[in-house]
């Protein structure tokens, strides 16, 4: 069978998908509803905590302008901005860059002045590349018109990233979910990064050649259909611009033993088989050491040619 038709078939066999959002600039969305708010990561009630601060249930950064959340108390939304959300925030920035996804302060610029070199976007959201050696920031393959780009990502704990996402995921989780999730809310809000019981496999990402937009956002969660097969439980699937995750949603007392033997799982189908020349990478994000300096190489094609 066809790899994207037998993942399709698997999905629908063994998942069901509980809500979906497209999130596209200008339109807002708040999740919760009004009266008395509670903050679901910390279970505090206002008035003992405050609700006066935007909290977007996807990153700013990640492009997210109208999408918001009721439910995420001012003490929360500072200690997730400045803590895991800062680690997703800094791995994702060169591809943030380089697929024109707009954030807080739009299209963020990545300079190095000691190398002499800046990648930024113009007005029209094209991107410009300044440089004083060709060799600094990237290499041309004038013959197949193709360049790759040698970037650092800014420094991040791999598992850091891990909950920034999960957290999207316990974010977006309609509130009769919210109890099949306690312990990981309590894992993700916690400071010292431990894997334990929570990383039982890697997420998976899909990148999707061609132009994209890079505003456009996809949200997706996914439960298990049948309670005593042995799949995990539940899964986010997060697509921004060109690339997508697919993110294990931890609950411990509904996933299957940790002795048990894992399931091989396809990847899930985003765009339902549009994007056959699709890349697929399991990344382990598991790791509570800290990581500077690492490069990262994205690969581009371009119509013009480079002048020297």
């Amino acid at each position: 069978m066809d790899p994207i038709e037998y993942a399709k078939a698997f999905y629908l066999q063994h998942y069901t998908m509980l809500d979906m959002w497209h999130i596209t600039p200008g339109v807002r969305v708040v999740l919760g509803r009004g009266g008395s708010q509670k903050c679901r990561f910390c279970l505090r009630l206002a008035p003992e905590v405050t609700f006066r601060l935007k909290a977007h249930a996807i990153p700013e950064a990640l492009g997210n302008k109208g999408m918001l959340s009721r439910y995420e108390c001012d003490e929360c939304n500072k200690h997730f901005g400045s803590t895991i959300e800062n680690d997703l925030g800094n791995w994702t920035l060169p591809m943030r860059t380089l697929l024109r996804i707009s954030g807080k302060n739009g299209v963020p610029t990545l300079k190095n002045e000691r190398d002499g070199w800046r990648i930024e976007c113009d007005d029209g959201s094209e991107l410009k590349v300044s440089h004083n050696r060709i060799d600094s920031v990237f290499e041309v393959d004038e013959a197949q018109k193709l360049i790759r780009f040698n970037l650092k990502r800014g420094p991040y704990v791999p598992l850091a990233v891990r909950k920034a996402l999960v957290k999207i995921g316990l974010t977006l989780l309609p509130e009769t979910e919210v109890p099949n999730f306690e312990e990981t809310i309590k894992w993700v809000r916690d400071p010292q990064h431990s894997n334990e019981r929570m990383v039982r496999m890697p997420v998976l990402r899909t990148l999707r050649p061609g132009p994209m937009n890079g505003q456009m956002i996809t949200a997706a969660l996914l439960r298990r259909s049948e309670p005593s097969i042995a799949l995990p439980y539940a899964f986010l699937i997060l697509s921004i611009a060109n690339e997508a995750y697919q993110v294990m949603l931890p609950s411990p007392q509904l996933d299957p033993p940790l002795d048990a033997t894992p399931t091989q799982m396809p990847v899930f189908p985003v765009g339902l088989g549009q994007n056959r020349d699709s890349i697929y990478s399991a990344l382990n994000l598991s790791d509570s050491e800290r990581v500077v300096d690492e490069v990262m190489s994205a690969v581009m094609s371009y119509d013009a040619r480079i002048p020297k």
